[in-house]
């Protein structure tokens, strides 16, 4: 099913013929694209790949949307609007603005208030030697990689 058919079935988005779409740059796996609505909003729809089992970069749309809700109001991320489980489909408002420029004091003070968020429901990192070790160990064996 494509992303427009499932958003207007899910009741996200008009009829096709007033939306328009634009499909966004860098997405490295999943399909990103720009809905422009008739109301004059701006959303973001991201459709997540399948069959990816990188445990170094997951792709996990349940994931995915449990962090966007976690940010939501905050103004560290876009807000979600809607999330299709069954079409791995996340769907967030449009932020329109620059991207990073290099300013790592103003990157310091949002990674600040993204860590002063609870990370409810979230997957936990590897923490200490042990962990790190064998979280590395899945990353390198995932990669045919073989070390001395």
């Amino acid at each position: 099913m494509q992303i427009l058919d499932a958003l207007i079935i899910a009741g996200v988005v008009p009829d096709l013929t007033h939306v328009v779409v634009t499909e966004m740059e860098g997405g490295y796996w999943n399909e990103v694209a720009r809905l422009d609505l008739p109301d004059g909003r701006s959303l973001v729809a991201k459709r997540f790949t399948t069959g990816s089992d990188n445990p170094y970069f997951p792709i996990d749309p349940d994931l995915e949307a449990r962090a966007t809700a976690l940010l939501a109001g905050s103004g560290i991320g876009a807000d979600p609007v809607a999330y299709l489980p069954e079409h791995r489909l996340l769907v967030t408002e449009y932020l329109d603005g620059p991207t990073w420029d290099g300013d790592v004091e103003a990157m310091g003070r949002l990674l600040r208030r993204v860590h002063a968020v609870a990370p409810r429901g979230l997957r936990s990192l590897a923490v200490g030697t042990r962990a790190g070790m064998g979280h590395a160990r899945q990353i390198l064996d995932w990669g045919g990689a073989r070390l001395a």
